[in-house]
This record gives C-alpha cells, structure tokens and sequence, in this order.
C-alpha cells in the first residue's frame, strides 16, 4: 500500500463556497483523496495556492476532428443535415476514438478533471472515459435503446425537436426513472424558439422543463425574464457556452438577470471544432462582464460538479485539484482574480488526480 501524502500551502480555497484558507496541510489516502484538512499553527514560507480542478459543464469532444471549420449559420454548422452530422455519421470506431482522447489530452492539458460530453450517440456503445466518475458521456437515446445505455452515461439532447415529441418525452421519463441526469440546449437558436412559442405558447426552455423534467439547460441565449423565473422555481442550473455564442453569432445569454435570481450557473467550452478545452478563456470572458472573480471561478468548478452531480472541491473525500505559486504576491485579497487572468497556466503545476482509472479509451 501507497504511503499516504501530505501536501502544504500557503493558501488554499476550501470547501463548496472557495473560502480562502491559509497554512493548509492535506492529508491524502493512497487513491490521492483528501482524508485530512489541518489548519497549520506556522507561517508557511512557500508562496503556493490549492484550489479545484476545472469542471466542463458542456462540451462535445468527438469533433474535434473538424477543428477550424467554417459555417455560414447555426444550422449549417449543427443541424440534423450539418457539416458536423455528416462527419460524425462517416468517422470509424477508430477515428472516434482518436478524436475523443485527443479532447481528453486537450482538457487536461488545460487543468480540466471533469466533463459532461454530448456524444451524437444512442449510448449503446459508449466506452466509460478514463477517470470514469469525472468524464461523464451524455448519450442521445431513443425509445428502443433508452433500457441499454450503460450506467455511466446520461442522457444529452440536442433540442427539443431531436426526436418526434411523444418518444421525447417518453425518452425523457424513462430516463428519471433510471436516474439520468438529462441536459438540453435550448434558446440558443432564434427561430426555433420563435417557431416553439408560435406553436406552444412557451419558449422550448418552459417546455423542457414542464415535459422532460430537465437538470440543466445549454446556451439559454435568448432567455427571458419569464424563462429565468420558471428555472429559478424549478432549480435547473443553466450552462453557459460563451465563446461558442460568440463564433456562431447567436447572441450572447442574459448574464446578469441569470444571477440575479440565483440560479447555478456553469461552464462549458461546447463544441471541440470550434473552440479550445479551456475554461480560462471562458471565465475571462464572462468576468470581464460582471468582475466578480469568485464567482467566476465557483461556475467552472463547484457549481460544473454540481451540474454532474460529482462530489468535487478541496474537502474530505475528494481529489482532483491544483497547486500553484502565487509569485511574487502576499495579498490573499487577489487570489480568484490571479486566477482567471494571470498566466500561472503556462508554468509548471503541480495535479492531484484519482488513482483509480476507468477504463482505457
């Protein structure tokens, strides 16, 4: 058996909320998990920060083989006839496999630990990610392979017309009843939103939510104030994607009005075709409109966990987190802000990851 680890820091963001702790020593167990949290009564000379590993809330890691690609619209870009869909639909076992593990290295070169992966699959033949109970694949079953998808997997779908509306929904309650946890974009698209409200008389994020009994929502980038209240009542987290927003031109979600109400807001990088696995670059993007650093860094790891129903965090029982100096600074005050806009990413860092690998992609 592994000796068990000890690791100090000067300070170190603790717990659900990222409290800023100082002297810290971790006691680890031999799988790399957190057994022991001991404020030290010494100053510590080492100017070093502890804090989480980055969670990626949405992220579609199988086209990253289109990386660079262009697009005239939305639709032609992910549509159900899409340059994306005609990729998918003629790679080989191989090449999938080849594009998801280089995501894989991609995330994890950029200190994310965690992911919830929309493959364009029915789930039947998903492979469990390395590190398996972080790198969470959300499969798109349907009402003959929803009782075969495989305990690891959840469930992902695309929008609310992926499927004729009487199989999506029975898809969708199937799935509560095998305790999936089921993710949707939603009012990212302009006209689809328009054309549901015609037909509806509720955008599609209403609908997901009254119908599909829905954990959490994509994009959410033409969300109303009516919209925001429904997720508010019914505690649905909301999943941002901004850089993705931003290429595709759809317009940017409601940021402020989200927050105001409470809402767990998280991250993702959402298509690999198109953008980096770096939630730096997202967080950046989304302090620069609202300057509450904490926050920030809470939505691409506390609240991407919760998300993922994953236990995650600088606390008893868990793993996955980062060690960096802090150079050449002694005020504790700047720490979230160091964070997200200093360069510490391009040094070399110390990483704390389960022991306890998944199965091999």
């Amino acid at each position: 058996m592994r000796r068990q680890n000890k690791i100090k820091a000067k300070y170190a963001l603790l717990g659900d909320n990222l409290d800023i702790f100082q002297n810290i020593e971790l006691e680890l167990d031999s799988n790399n998990k957190i057994i022991e949290i001991t404020e030290l009564k010494q100053d510590l000379k080492e100017n070093t920060i502890l804090f989480p590993g980055f969670f990626n809330s949405h992220i579609h890691s199988a086209d990253i083989g289109l990386r660079g690609v262009k697009a005239n619209n939305l639709e032609e870009l992910v549509g159900p006839n899409s340059i994306k869909s005609n990729y998918l639909q003629n790679l080989t076992k191989e090449q999938l496999m080849i594009n998801i593990k280089k995501s894989y290295n991609e995330a994890k070169s950029n200190y994310i630990f965690g992911w919830l992966d929309f493959r364009e699959s029915d789930g039947i033949d998903l492979h469990e990610y390395p590190y398996k109970n972080y790198y969470i694949p959300m499969c798109r079953p349907t009402k003959t392979t929803i009782n075969q998808i495989p305990n690891f997997a959840h469930i992902g779908f695309r929008d609310v017309i992926v499927l004729e509306e009487e199989e999506l929904i029975q898809v969708a309650k199937d799935g509560k009843m095998m305790n999936k946890n089921i993710q949707i974009h939603a009012s990212e698209d302009y006209n689809l939103r328009e054309k549901w409200i015609n037909e509806y008389s509720e955008s599609d994020i209403i609908w997901s939510i009254k119908n599909l009994n829905v954990d959490s929502i994509v994009h959410l980038t033409h969300a109303d104030e009516n919209d925001i209240m429904v997720m508010k009542k019914n505690k649905i987290s909301a999943i941002l994607c901004i850089s993705s927003n931003i290429f595709t031109k759809v317009g940017i979600p409601p940021l402020k009005l989200i927050m105001d109400e409470g809402i767990n807001i998280a991250i993702g990088t959402d298509n690999a075709m198109i953008n980096e696995l770096n939630l730096i670059q997202e967080m950046r993007l989304i302090n620069r409109q609202i300057n509450l650093p904490l926050k920030v860094l809470k939505m691409a790891t506390i609240n991407g966990a919760k998300v993922g129903k994953v236990n995650w965090g600088i606390k008893i029982g868990c793993s996955n987190f980062i060690k960096i100096n802090f150079q050449n600074y002694n005020n504790k005050d700047i720490i979230y802000d160091y964070i997200i806009n200093s360069e510490w990413y391009r040094r070399k860092n110390s990483i704390w990851q389960p022991r306890d690998y998944g199965m091999e992609i």
